[in-house]
């Protein structure tokens, strides 16, 4: 499964990369700094599993739905955010995220994530890879 990290502090996508790319059936991590720079790789790689800093959004103009999904139902977006109010977390849903995290408090729930995903992957048929 390959998964690509969107997230502008270094550090941050570092670790989520080297994290990540320690999960078992994952084959693949990639990263860039923004969304903007993102988006092309993201049509090409095409990855399962996008994880994106919810601040790279307001700015670039990029809708969910439209730019990273491109109207299919790949790749799995996961949210990745400091708002600590759940409540806000349901309209990032209604834009087309699968899931929402804070990323400072929820590190092993998005690993966890990932591992379950990674199981639903590994269950579909070749064909739908």
């Amino acid at each position: 499964m390959k998964v690509f990290v969107i997230e502008d502090s270094e550090l941050l996508r570092e670790r989520f990369i080297n994290r990540i790319s320690r999960i078992q059936g994952i084959n693949a991590v990639y990263g860039e700094a923004s969304v903007l720079a993102a988006i092309d790789p993201i049509h090409e790689i095409k990855p399962y599993v996008v994880l994106l800093d919810i601040y790279q959004l307001p700015d670039s103009g990029v809708n969910i739905e439209k730019d990273i999904k491109n109207g299919k139902s790949l790749p799995n977006v996961i949210l990745l955010t400091d708002h600590p109010k759940k409540e806000n977390h349901v309209q990032f849903i209604k834009a087309g995220a699968d899931f929402v995290f804070n990323k400072s408090f929820e590190f092993e729930e998005i690993v966890e994530t990932l591992r379950k995903l990674n199981e639903e992957f590994e269950n579909k048929p070749s064909s739908q890879h």
